[in-house]
């Protein structure tokens, strides 16, 4: 019987693992703005080895824009393989696949390493019956470095704790090292991390000289590629690097501050952080492990509950499920069988409770098939020079017959004077001969590409789904 369930478990974690990773991987999800951005910049160092956006196709850039949020551990290996396949929406994808399984394997090892094979799967499963379910259904299949950078941060908590286990300086480097390659490819990692390290170190009395190497050790990858912006661009890095203060400004506003969406959408978090404090009233100490995983998901809550709600920075708490499994399966802090019988119908009750709540995730209608019938329009459609004027980066990254013309500056920001600026931009003396509308154009940038001027100036030649393509008058 246990030689069967073994084969029963491993073949339900190969399946949940390959239909996560490969169904309808060109199709869904929607390609959309910022996997068109990331696209963009890995096509254009395959084609013209710039690592940047595009101000005007093939001929104007912007070498290592702020904008570029996520780090050289995606854009290197898609930019590789659009060298090898060609710039489109699969050979991209087949990287973010990559880390996805990855990310899935070393969730169900770090699980088995520091609490068992039993809360091991349950945390396994746990993802596919909550909120986090979005991670192998959307976010882990995008062209972007969210699920890369919680990759490379389960690595090295599996290191960290194979380290502590062993008490060698090597094993402490390579936990660092994973943990600097985690910052690398989503440089806010560092903002709950290191505090959670840290304070780790002082609740825990671990030795602080091994902690310092490790922390150490994670500086070297972000430095490295410093290193190399910095001999690339001279003083210009300098200022690029400074221009990250708009995007700062997108991540920590005041007027956007969520104190109770996390809680409603991430319903497994405040439950783990409420069981962690019960546990502690009641006496019982955290084992190291164990710790260090709280402190990560409190300080990430904190991180979130001070930012701008963007769903997606708030993925890697899917760290509590493990947590959530092992309290689950270790409820020995509750005193008696009735307590304990409550304890584990409260906790099933959540996965079954959220399972339906998004049951429903997946918009089955959602697809690319107007994003590539546009892309196909246009280069037939569009004589070979004639400037496109959009917004819609999606479009841009993968249209490399036609030329596209995005101009500097398109993040908006809720500064007063630089929302302003960004308003003041007019589109119509660019003289661009097309515009191509689509979500973005319709939404953040309605600002600039504003209904009257559009109208004004441009009459709709094409619509096909999101997109419209618009041709100035009397062009």
């Amino acid at each position: 019987m246990k030689g069967n369930w073994k084969y029963i478990k491993w073949g339900l974690i190969i399946a949940l693992i390959v239909i996560s990773c490969l169904y309808q991987i060109s199709d869904y999800p929607r390609m959309w703005y910022d996997e068109g951005v990331f696209s963009m910049v890995a096509a254009n160092l395959a084609t013209y080895r710039h690592y940047a956006t595009t101000i005007i196709s093939g001929h104007q850039f912007l070498d290592f824009d702020p904008g570029i949020t996520t780090g050289p551990t995606l854009i290197l290996p898609v930019a590789a393989m659009y060298m090898l396949f060609g710039v489109n929406i699969l050979s991209g994808r087949l990287v973010s696949i990559v880390y996805l399984a990855g990310f899935l394997i070393m969730f169900y090892l770090l699980a088995k390493k520091l609490f068992g094979e039993d809360v091991a799967l349950l945390s396994f499963v746990s993802i596919f019956l909550t909120r986090f379910i979005l991670i192998p259904l959307k976010w882990g299949r995008f062209v972007m470095g969210e699920v890369p950078a919680i990759f490379f941060l389960l690595l090295g908590l599996f290191l960290h704790s194979g380290a502590e286990e062993s008490s060698r300086k090597y094993m402490y480097v390579l936990a660092g090292l994973a943990y600097g390659l985690s910052i690398l490819t989503k440089e806010y990692v560092i903002l709950f991390l290191f505090p959670a390290l840290l304070l780790d170190l002082i609740l825990s009395k671990r030795r602080m000289n091994d902690t310092f190497l490790m922390l150490f050790a994670a500086m070297i990858p972000v430095t490295l590629f410093y290193c190399v912006k910095f001999s690339l661009l001279g003083g210009v890095f300098i200022t690029n690097t400074l221009g990250k203060g708009s995007f700062i400004e997108e991540f920590f506003s005041p007027s956007f501050i969520p104190f109770n969406t996390l809680f409603s959408i991430y319903i497994t978090v405040p439950i783990v952080i409420a069981l962690a404090l019960f546990k502690k009233i009641r006496g019982r100490n955290f084992s190291g492990a164990e710790s260090l995983l709280l402190l990560i998901v409190i300080f990430d809550v904190l991180f979130f509950l001070v930012s701008a709600y963007i769903a997606r920075l708030a993925l890697f708490l899917v760290i509590s499920n493990i947590l959530l499994a092992y309290y689950l399966l270790d409820i020995s802090w509750v005193k008696n069988k009735i307590g304990q019988i409550f304890a584990v119908l409260a906790l099933i009750s959540i996965f079954i409770v959220t399972s339906f709540l998004y049951a429903n995730a997946r918009n089955s209608s959602e697809n690319n098939h107007d994003l590539m019938m546009m892309k196909s329009y246009l280069e037939i459609n569009v004589p070979a020079g004639k400037v496109i004027e959009t917004p819609e980066y999606e479009v841009a990254a993968l249209s490399w017959k036609n030329t596209f013309y995005m101009p500097l500056g398109m993040m908006p920001t809720r500064d007063p004077k630089k929302m302003d600026a960004f308003r003041k931009y007019d589109f119509v003396k660019s003289g661009a001969p097309y515009y191509l509308e689509g979500d973005f154009a319709r939404g953040l940038y309605s600002v600039r590409y504003t209904r009257e001027k559009v109208g004004k100036y441009y009459r709709e030649q094409k619509k096909i789904g999101r997109y419209i393509l618009y041709r100035r008058k009397g062009a």
